[in-house]
């Protein structure tokens, strides 16, 4: 009876259930391809501090990564940070593990790399975002291996902190990047 019921108010008012999901699919598709490599600033606040990030538009990095902080889930807080102490960032991604650390321990000396230039590029931008002082982070667009052997890295663009040398994930969108070791 109900289904009868909507069939008729749909013919009524010329509804077409199949044609809105297509409309829908199509404006997804239409705003994904538009936004797909569009940078945005993402202004967030942890520990009383604000921080800006640029990030790809549909990226979910800065989502995630900030609620790791704000739940100390790398256990930063058990760590008794003191002048002239050093933190190596491997696999920097856009910066928000060092700027976080250079912001609530600006003592510190922090070295990031990072293999990915979009990442790279904007782990930049975001030392500038965040007034972090010169010489505070030393940024190196280069992977880390052992024995500096050439890598092909996967990488999904909607988290851009996802890089891997394994390509565990199947194509889903990731982009192979074959690195060599700086």
């Amino acid at each position: 009876m109900f289904k009868r019921l909507i069939k008729w108010f749909c013919s009524i008012i010329k509804f077409n259930p199949w044609r809105l999901y297509k409309d829908v699919q199509e404006i997804k598709h239409i705003l994904y391809k538009k936004y797909y490599q569009e940078n945005f600033i993402h202004t967030v606040f942890m520990d009383n501090l604000e921080f800006k990030f640029c990030d790809l538009f549909l990226s979910k990095t800065v989502d995630c990564v900030s609620e790791e902080l704000k739940n100390n889930s790398y256990h930063f807080s058990d760590i008794k940070f003191a002048p002239g102490d050093r933190v190596i960032d491997i696999g920097g991604n856009i910066g928000m593990v060092s700027i976080y650390l250079a912001k609530k321990y600006p003592f510190l000396k922090i070295y990031a790399f990072e293999p990915v230039k979009a990442n790279y590029e904007n782990f930049k931008k975001n030392i500038e975002l965040n007034n972090i002082h010169k010489g505070v982070i030393t940024l190196v667009n280069s992977a880390v291996t052992k024995d500096g052997r050439e890598l092909n890295l996967s990488w999904l663009p909607l988290l851009t902190g996802s890089s891997s040398a394994f390509n565990e994930r199947g194509g889903g969108g990731s982009e192979n990047l074959c690195l060599k070791n700086g």
